[in-house]
């Protein structure tokens, strides 16, 4: 099943995956700009970012 042609008859899991992604996209797009590392060791703090994002929003969802 395509990611993001989920419907309400989709498996659980496909659905909290696709909201996984989903989230994490668009929290990349927003933070993205936000956060900058000036090197890959910087990194982690975009990743938590867009941790902390998505175990903030799936639970409202």
């Amino acid at each position: 099943e395509p990611l993001f042609n989920v419907t309400n008859a989709s498996p659980g899991v496909t659905r909290y995956t696709t909201l996984q992604t989903l989230i994490r996209l668009v929290g990349q797009q927003w933070l993205g700009g936000l956060v900058n590392s000036r090197n890959w060791t910087d990194v982690w703090i975009l990743e938590s970012s867009l941790t902390d994002l998505k175990h903030a929003m799936i639970p409202k969802a």
